[in-house]
């Protein structure tokens, strides 16, 4: 969930899929159109036009905006540790609102297969 600049809207993504938004004081959730089946609201834009969103799922996240009334999306960045090996998706990307700044979260699995011979 995120909140828009002028603390109006609530944008958030849907258990069934997808983003909508919602006026914080209250009236009813509309869908954003051109939000992916999986895609999260990371932030939104300084002008409240567009979120900043991504697919947790995929790797490298790929993070877009997202034109709130129109559906428009933009690659803006690709997000991926330097060593994605064992990454299973990218959980949490914090950004500022300008999309110059930006933190992330992930999920790694490692793991070691030791071969015995010779055991009777």
């Amino acid at each position: 969930m995120t909140v828009s600049p002028d603390g109006r809207l609530l944008a958030y993504a849907e258990s069934a899929g997808g983003i909508s938004v919602v006026p914080v004081e209250g009236g009813e959730a509309r869908r954003v159109p051109g939000a992916g089946v999986n895609d999260v609201p990371a932030q939104w834009s300084p002008d409240g036009r567009r979120l900043f969103v991504f697919d947790p799922g995929e790797v490298p996240a790929r993070l877009f905006t997202l034109d709130v009334e129109r559906g428009e999306r933009r690659l803006v960045r690709e997000v991926e540790p330097r060593d994605p090996v064992g990454v299973t998706g990218i959980s949490q990307v914090s950004i500022t609102r300008d999309g110059q700044a930006y933190a992330y979260s992930y999920q790694q699995i490692l793991s070691d297969l030791f071969l015995v011979e010779g055991l009777r």
